[in-house]
């Protein structure tokens, strides 16, 4: 029976979720990554900020704030330096 093992990971860019404005209640965050894959979520809180580490790429941002608005979507790229995305204020 083997009992060590080495990790290998590849590091990840840092994202950061920022709300715009003044904004009303929780916004669910899902991340979306090639074929379909969800690679990352969190709940963003007012006036808050979260912190992701992705690898660079094209992801989809899902953007649930409830039954009572349209769930959005944005598209945003990761490179190799640091990224900021800005959520946009309840409509």
């Amino acid at each position: 029976m083997q009992t060590d093992f080495v990790l290998y990971t590849r590091p990840g860019t840092r994202v950061t979720f920022v709300r715009a404005g003044i904004d009303i209640g929780l916004v669910d965050l899902r991340v979306q990554f090639k074929a379909g894959l969800w690679c990352w979520g969190r709940e963003l809180a007012l006036e808050s900020q979260v912190v992701a580490c992705l690898e660079p790429g094209r992801y989809t941002l899902h953007l649930d704030r409830g039954p009572a608005y349209p769930p959005e979507r944005m598209v945003f790229e990761v490179g190799t330096t640091p990224v900021k995305v800005v959520v946009p204020a309840t409509p």
